[in-house]
């Protein structure tokens, strides 16, 4: 059961977004964090199997009665219980999953499937609301705080038949790249165990790059869906502003926040996003998005009705238009993709050896771009934004007193029992991470009166104009498609290290979408890299299809060798006596 301080706050959301989650009642935790399940269960023979397997295989695989919501959920389940101790990206397993799945069982009995996403196990970065789970932000702070209610997100995902299987780490407060939190500790990268899996959303991809789930929601102020999707060999989709409701989710600063989809392909992301897009009264800011989602058929979701555009999505039912119809193999063909080579290599007063490392990845790049050109496309390289550095610099808002402001903001919205009623309380609490120390305790030394009417603040939103217009006059110009670099521009950095080279701006100070593919690995051990191209506003279907197309010509994707089939052997990891210092401890004036 939710807490009774959930119980007692009032509803802060409006009252028809509840009818969409009236469906799931009963479907209730008494999970915290850190607990895992015992013994999750076999579960009846089936031959689906949880390796890269994607929404079209458990569609398959349930309206072809090979398995039910059940036992595909207790097969990831048992992932999690296996593996995790090795990955540490889970925060919190929802031990009522398999309730959630037998009632889809019952349901798929009496008419069918639910929606698109019947029986799909899901992974949610520990910063979405979770009215049944705690919603902790990976922090110590928020150990026990649940939220009133879902986030916006989570309930059109839940209603379209995901199941929440757990919520994933993040690196705290989302204040980062490398996944480090006091309240659930370092998480390793799948590929690389004595690495890290990039951040924020660090949890969510390497669950997701591991095989916790079929899909994971990310969050994304400045890189923290495409950098762990790039550093987990997986797909990461920020959408426009505007599609995407950020209401329920911990914010970052609310100007550049906005949720999106991490899964392994294209396919499942395109899908994903078209659950999570809408207008959501609660974020105005969705008005601008609602009619630019690409209609979509309503297919009756019942067994074996229906068959969608790819031969392998067997006999159930799947979206024929919305984002799906943009899966187009020929997608290369006569684009033109130009190549911004200003986000290229390390900085210039970056370490010594920073300029080899960046070549690695450079050198994955390169190839990419010849795979993109053999598939048809025109490589425009390279193309310039001038002065860019400067354009992302006057439009950034001032950070510290956005935090505030909004972070506040999200603690009033948790009633009068919130776990903390402001930044100022949770500065002085010392219930975090020293890595993310500073900026909490700048962020409680900020002022934040009248911030709409600061001049630094004003004037950052005429940058945002300013670079979306160079953006877009390049776009123009050149007559592209996308505009593509390196999602980071360095290799992944090791436990305990800083990462270097996200290039997050361009996307997220902007507004504009952006994709981020596999591209392959670098040739000294074997790294995961990340193809990011950008688009026009709102022109996540182009995104799509480019992506898809790349993806489909290539096959980059490929599961982690440590991280196969069950049963498995226990997993020594690198370096295993990391510790996260907490602020509680104390920290020093170098961290």
């Amino acid at each position: 059961m939710a807490s009774e301080k959930a119980q007692n706050v009032l509803n802060r959301r409006n009252v028809l977004k509840l009818a969409g989650v009236a469906s799931l009642a009963g479907f209730t935790s008494q999970s915290v964090a850190g607990n895992k399940p015992d013994n999750p269960g076999t579960g009846p023979q089936n031959s689906f199997e949880p390796l890269e397997a994607t929404v079209a295989d458990i569609r398959q695989s349930i309206t072809n009665r090979q398995a039910t919501a059940e036992s595909i959920t207790k097969q990831y389940l048992e992932r999690i219980d296996a593996y995790d101790d090795a990955l540490n990206a889970i925060i919190t397993v929802n031990d009522q999953a398999i309730e959630r799945a037998q009632t889809l069982d019952d349901k798929f009995e009496e008419s069918g499937l639910v929606g698109p996403l019947h029986g799909v196990p899901l992974v949610l970065k520990d910063n979405n609301d979770t009215a049944e789970l705690p919603t902790t932000g990976g922090s110590l702070s928020l150990e026990d705080s649940v939220p009133p209610d879902d986030a916006f997100i989570v309930s059109e995902l839940r209603s379209a038949g995901a199941i929440v299987v757990a919520k994933a780490n993040l690196h705290e407060y989302a204040l980062g790249y490398e996944t480090v939190s006091s309240l659930g500790g370092q998480t390793r990268n799948p590929y690389a165990l004595g690495r890290v899996p990039g951040g924020s959303s660090g949890g969510t991809g390497a669950a997701i790059g591991a095989n916790f789930g079929v899909l994971g929601t990310g969050t994304d102020t400045c890189g923290s869906v495409r950098v762990p999707a790039a550093f987990n060999n997986a797909v990461g989709i920020r959408p426009t502003i505007g599609l995407v409701s950020r209401d329920g989710i911990i914010p970052l600063i609310l100007s550049q926040d906005t949720a999106g989809p991490i899964t392994r392909t294209v396919e499942d992301a395109a899908i994903m996003l078209e659950v999570m897009a809408g207008y959501d009264p609660s974020d105005p800011v969705t008005a601008r998005g609602a009619d630019e989602i690409p209609s979509a058929s309503e297919p009756p979701y019942g067994p074996g009705k229906g068959a969608g555009p790819s031969s392998n999505r067997g006999e159930g039912p799947f979206p024929t238009g919305g984002y799906a119809q943009f899966l187009n193999e020929d997608g290369l063909e006569n684009a033109r993709i130009g190549v911004l080579r200003q986000l290229f290599g390390a900085d210039e007063d970056a370490e010594e050896g920073a300029s080899a490392d960046a070549a690695q990845v450079t050198a994955v790049v390169d190839d990419a771009l010849n795979d993109m050109a053999a598939s048809g496309a025109t490589i425009v390289d390279p193309v310039e934004i001038p002065d860019l550095e400067a354009l992302v610099e006057d439009a950034s808002t001032p950070f510290l007193k956005e935090f505030k402001r909004d972070l506040n903001n999200y603690f009033d919205s948790l009633g009068v029992d919130a776990a903390v009623d402001s930044v100022t309380e949770l500065a002085e609490s010392d219930e975090y991470a020293c890595a993310i120390a500073d900026t909490i305790r700048g962020a409680a030394d900020a002022e934040v009166e009248d911030l709409e009417n600061d001049p630094d603040y004003e004037s950052a939103f005429k940058g945002k104009y300013d670079l979306v217009n160079a953006i877009e006059q390049v776009l123009a110009d050149e007559d592209l498609d996308a505009i593509l670099y390196p999602t980071v521009s360095r290799t992944i950095v090791e436990v305990g290290g800083d990462q270097e080279g996200p290039n997050c701006d361009l996307s997220a100070v902007s507004g504009l979408p952006a994709i981020t593919v596999p591209g392959g690995f670098t040739d000294k051990d074997e790294l995961p890299v990340g193809i990011e191209m950008l688009g026009r506003e709102f022109a996540e279907p182009t995104l799509i299809e480019l992506g898809y197309a790349y993806e489909q010509a290539t096959q980059n994707r490929r599961q982690p060798d440590q991280f196969g089939a069950l049963p498995t052997e226990s997993i020594s990891v690198p370096n295993p006596d990391f510790t996260v210092d907490k602020a509680t401890d104390g920290c020093s004036s170098e961290e």
